[in-house]
């Protein structure tokens, strides 16, 4: 018990250190606006539409002809192309203001403030051309900066032996952890067809080679000396192929976890690979608490211990004759395995489920350890030419294949499961049900029977209340979407959205700030009607209130017996509110953020002066009125 306490504290000051160190205290007391920042790029740069990002780390402020030492992370985008050039480790220089990252503007949006707190990171900066200049290069950790030549100089020996397109950036991404040349295209056929973790370097990728080695190695086994030499080398294997890949934060997980089981293998004829994997764990969040918050870190760790403890059991239910039919059930049966203990976490991430990932990962596992082999194969030939260009030329036509079923499949009818939701009671309470159910197909003992279906009950009692009260609600969200005007009318699970035509095509900002409210709302019906340019404004009555959306300046009364309960301002409207004032009665004026910020500014004084009740979209994020 005092080991248990000694850990627990020990744990609460590692995460206070972090938490103070990086927190936006440690900077906001010594910085201001127009002051010159030193910066140290920490991660490779990374090619967007618009701008280049990458995250840096300030060392020090310049004011006054002074310097103070800070160590605080902050995220980058630069708008000039040149930036690209640069490289982990180089030392700028920039005066760009920084910002504090601001919380989600909408209800229910991805909340990326958060996202990067845990990553330790509170500020961004917007930098132009002028505001920066490089002063030092390769002034970062020798072994990281290393590993990103080396997979810089791999990327390079690809795109020489015919690797382009698509291939190239799933080459890339699955061999060498490299994820920049990923388009969101590629990247929903992937997921929608259970494939996604293919793209992502880590357990998979290192069981892979760890499994070729140790087969390969197998006349190491005679003896505990040779075993040990054995270790060695895959050991220093593994930890060689995370170091080509960039040392990214999954890869370095799954080095460690094998790392231990390795170790494990080496003390022990039959070791206790859970054992193994906790004790992983443990070391990485030693080194970084907070990546038990991770998503990555969550599936790894869960889909690897459900492999190991679900795996056999699975199996063992029914083993073919055929050789090849057994192999390919103890295949499906790792798939199985890993998405039972994961799918739970994935609906409540990511709200999808691919139906059809046993049939994915039935053909993609395999063809992505033939492409890793061939990728290899390629880097280590690649001083002969004409070996190499046949070697990737194979690798090319494995890459193809792997596209076109992954392709393929996500197309089929019914390939996905969309807009599932579940709150963390839910999740908790699901869990509970699995491991229940789990122990008592293990045990067949009645209390674990009895408390499986409690669960299930009390699992059931939430999504039927969650279901009610989705059923009873009204509600008017004004969204806040830079330029554009989106407004649902919410009653029960259907959905009235007034918006503009051009958002229609944003499918990226539908998805991020408006898809996730309505799957939380749980809305299964919608209707659009597009707001058009000519229309001055257009009136509606919901649930007993009235709406008006103005966008031109009005020469007649609109309303002539009631009050208008809301008044939208969209469009960015030439009108003065003293005189909007004169055509209609309202109790609240709404500028949403298809408006100026410089004439929102305007309004919000006038409405101070006449004392009108308002709601600006820009400072205070999404309008949403309740009217039950």
């Amino acid at each position: 018990m005092l080991l248990f306490f000694f850990l627990f504290l020990s744990g609460n000051r590692i995460v206070f250190q972090q938490s103070l160190q990086n927190s936006p205290e440690s900077i906001s007391n010594n910085y201001k606006k127009g002051d010159f920042l030193l910066l140290k790029i920490s991660e490779p740069v990374q090619q967007k539409a618009k701008t280049n990002r990458t995250v840096a780390c300030i060392i020090s402020l310049f004011k006054n002809g002074k310097h103070k030492k800070v160590n605080v992370k902050v995220m980058l985008y630069f708008a000039d192309s040149t930036s690209k050039s640069l490289r982990y480790g180089d030392i700028i220089i920039c005066n760009s203001p920084l910002q504090l990252i601001s919380p989600p503007k909408n209800p229910n949006e991805f909340d990326y403030q958060k996202y990067l707190a845990r990553k330790g990171i509170y500020y961004q900066a917007y930098i132009k051309p002028y505001q920066w200049l490089p002063l030092q290069a390769n002034q970062g950790n020798f072994f990281r900066e290393q590993a990103s030549k080396v997979r810089a100089y791999f990327l390079l020996i690809f795109e020489k032996h015919g690797v382009s397109g698509k291939e190239y950036a799933v080459a890339s991404a699955l061999i060498l952890g490299n994820t920049d040349k990923l388009d969101a295209e590629l990247m929903a056929e992937y997921a929608g067809s259970g494939a996604m973790h293919i793209l992502s370097v880590s357990g998979l990728h290192v069981g892979i080679v760890y499994m070729v080695l140790d087969f390969l190695l197998f006349f190491m086994n005679r003896n505990r000396t040779l075993r040990i030499l054995k270790a060695i080398f895959i050991f220093l294997f593994i930890w060689f192929y995370a170091f080509i890949t960039g040392l990214a934060p999954a890869i370095l997980r799954a080095a460690v976890m094998i790392s231990f089981i390795i170790a494990g293998n080496v003390y022990s004829q039959k070791p206790n690979i859970i054992n193994s994997i906790a004790a992983s764990a443990f070391i990485v969040l030693l080194y970084n608490p907070f990546l038990v918050t991770d998503v990555g870190f969550q599936l790894s760790y869960l889909a690897v211990t459900g492999i190991v403890l679900l795996q056999k059991p699975i199996y063992s239910l029914w083993i073919p004759a055929n050789y090849l039919l057994e192999k390919a059930w103890a295949l499906c049966s790792v798939s199985i395995a890993a998405q039972l203990v994961t799918f739970p976490l994935s609906l409540y991430y990511f709200h999808q489920f691919p139906n059809y990932f046993l049939i994915t990962n039935l053909i993609a596992v395999p063809l992505s350890g033939f492409i890793i082999y061939t990728g290899a194969l390629t880097l280590l030939v690649s001083p002969l030419h004409v070996l190499c260009d046949a070697v990737s030329f194979f690798m090319v036509l494995l890459l193809k294949i792997l596209n076109f079923t992954v392709h393929f499949i996500e197309n089929l009818p019914g390939a996905i499961l969309q807009n599932l939701y579940l709150n963390t009671l839910q999740l908790f309470l699901i869990y509970l049900l699995l491991t229940f159910v789990i122990l008592f197909c293990f045990q067949w003992k009645k209390t674990l029977l009895i408390s499986s279906l409690l669960f299930l009950l009390l699992f059931s009692i939430s999504v039927f209340y969650n279901r009610l009260n989705a059923e009873n609600q009204k509600l008017i969200v004004v969204y806040n979407i830079k330029k554009h005007t989106a407004i649902d009318f919410i009653s029960g699970t259907k959905s009235w959205q007034v918006m503009d035509s051009t958002l229609l095509k944003e499918d990226k900002i539908l998805k991020y700030s408006i898809y996730p409210n309505r799957i939380r709302m749980h809305l299964k019906k919608q209707s659009n009607f597009f707001l058009r340019k000519d229309n001055k404004y257009i009136l509606w009555e919901f649930s007993g209130k009235k709406i008006v959306v103005v966008k031109k300046p009005l020469d007649h009364n609109i309303c002539d017996t009631a009050r208008i309960n809301y008044l939208v301002i969209a469009g960015n409207p030439k009108v003065n509110i003293r005189e909007l004032l004169q055509f209609v009665h309202v109790n609240i004026i709404v500028f949403d953020a298809s408006n100026s910020v410089g004439r929102v500014r305007k309004w919000v004084e006038e409405c101070k002066l006449l004392n009108v009740k308002y709601y600006s979209v820009f400072e205070k994020g999404a309008f949403v009125a309740n009217l039950q």
